[in-house]
């Protein structure tokens, strides 16, 4: 069965959290049970449950795609890692027909141009797109002649991309890169779903001393978060300025590897 045809709205939990959801009607409307996620139908307009669901305190809703409502733990990296990698390995076959594909190239567009803006891009240059997802941005003609290398957690967007002519790495690749050996990155509609730390100071790590990477952040989401941890891991920050056309992909920012 198609993820995208289950449910007009569609709660994504883990297992191991789905037991929270007892008291609610919602584990009468389970809809899919696979990779370690529970997902269930949700009526947004059910004020009962999204307000129970709204005040668990360990637990936030921050809603993706539209129509996927991602209960994600507040503090705990590693389980909200967990499900942000399981959620993108269920509907990784359908990736390219939930999102706004124009949108999504759009703004890798923007992250290109941002980026040449803070440092000089040669075609021996090696440009990470950070959480690449399916290769989208292999379809951008702003990244021709670009030595760019996709790092994604997802097996199975890695071999979309892969069969759209994108060298992409796992995490454990990245990691196995020598230091300061990363010259820039970007990151589209990536942060805002809060990633665990550690996979920021990985990234960081890799820059090379002056080093940029460049990421939107959508509907402003996710902005402190990621700025603190990057920071802490030897980066300074810069907002960048979008014309108002731009500006519906978010907050731009620019952070510099010191």
């Amino acid at each position: 069965m198609l993820v995208s045809k289950l449910a007009e709205r569609i709660l994504v939990c883990t297992e191991m959290d789905s037991h929270l959801l007892v008291p609610t009607s919602l584990d009468k409307r389970r809809i899919l049970q696979k990779a370690g996620l529970c997902l269930y139908a949700l009526n947004v307009s059910d004020d009962e449950a999204y307000r129970y669901l709204s005040g668990i305190s360990t637990h936030q809703l921050r809603r993706y795609l539209d129509r996927f409502y991602l209960w994600i733990p507040v503090n705990d990296f590693t389980k909200r890692q967990m499900l942000i990698d399981e959620f993108f390995e269920v509907i990784a076959r359908e990736y390219d027909l939930l999102i706004d594909r124009q949108r999504n190239l759009e703004n890798i567009a923007n992250l290109i141009t941002f980026l040449k803006q803070f440092c000089v891009i040669e075609q021996d240059t090696l440009v990470l797109d950070y959480g690449s997802g399916t290769g989208l941005s292999m379809l951008v003609e702003q990244t021709r002649g670009i030595r760019i290398v996709g790092v994604e957690r997802s097996q199975a967007m890695r071999e979309i991309a892969a069969s759209r002519g994108m060298n992409v790495w796992g995490p454990g690749t990245l990691a196995r890169q020598a230091r300061g050996s990363v010259d820039a990155a970007f990151a589209s509609y990536v942060f805002h779903l809060l990633p665990n730390p550690g996979g920021l100071k990985l990234l960081s790590m890799r820059l090379k001393i002056g080093g940029v990477l460049v990421a939107n952040f959508h509907k402003g989401e996710g902005v402190e978060f990621v700025t603190r941890h990057l920071t802490e891991s030897g980066c300074s920050s810069r907002t960048v300025m979008p014309t108002v056309a731009e500006n519906r992909h978010g907050v731009y920012v620019a952070y510099v590897k010191r």
